[in-house]
């Protein structure tokens, strides 16, 4: 009889409790050790914004989307319930004709992505006090309460699989 592989990670930030899943439903018995807060220090420190926009290269631009894919996917096996987030994105750091180099990129790689004016802004944004004269919406990114996600996927070990030290 085959044994299962014992797998020990150090950190249960999203990073740590993302590594533990994952070796968890490869079969792996799993021990998750944690010095400070359940969640990690780090993740519940962040702002977690699941995106592939704006990547220098196509190799790394392809990598994020195939992990934004991987985060959508996430939700038929744990339930995120309300920390996640798939509201989309407005972008204006640049502007003009940066702007729509950007915006060229993004649908080059086929990205979902709209150009929008200061008034369809407005119309999204109403709160916003200052509003662009232009932004790139990106409607199917979103955010992550990284801690929270961290804890949800933690949840998922069974027989008390994570040790706080």
């Amino acid at each position: 009889m085959k044994q299962k592989p014992k797998i020990l990670v150090v950190g249960s930030g999203i990073i740590g409790a993302s590594i533990a899943l994952s070796c968890l439903n490869l079969g792996a018995d799993v021990v998750v050790l944690e010095q400070n807060k359940l969640g990690g220090v780090a993740s519940s420190n962040s702002f977690g914004w699941i995106n592939a926009s704006f990547a220098e290269s196509s190799a790394y631009f392809e990598l994020r989307n195939a992990a934004v894919g991987a985060f959508r996917n996430l939700k038929t096996e744990i339930n995120l319930n309300d920390s996640v987030i798939w509201q989309g994105t407005l972008w204006w750091e640049d502007s003009g004709q940066e702007l729509e180099k950007q915006f060229n990129n993004l649908i080059g790689r086929g990205y979902v992505a709209k150009l929008l004016n200061k008034s369809e802004i407005k119309s999204l944004e109403p709160n916003l006090k200052d509003i662009p004269q232009a932004a790139i919406f990106t409607p199917l990114e979103g955010a992550a309460e990284a801690d929270r996600v961290a804890l949800t996927m933690l949840s998922n070990l069974t027989d008390g699989g994570w040790q706080s030290y």
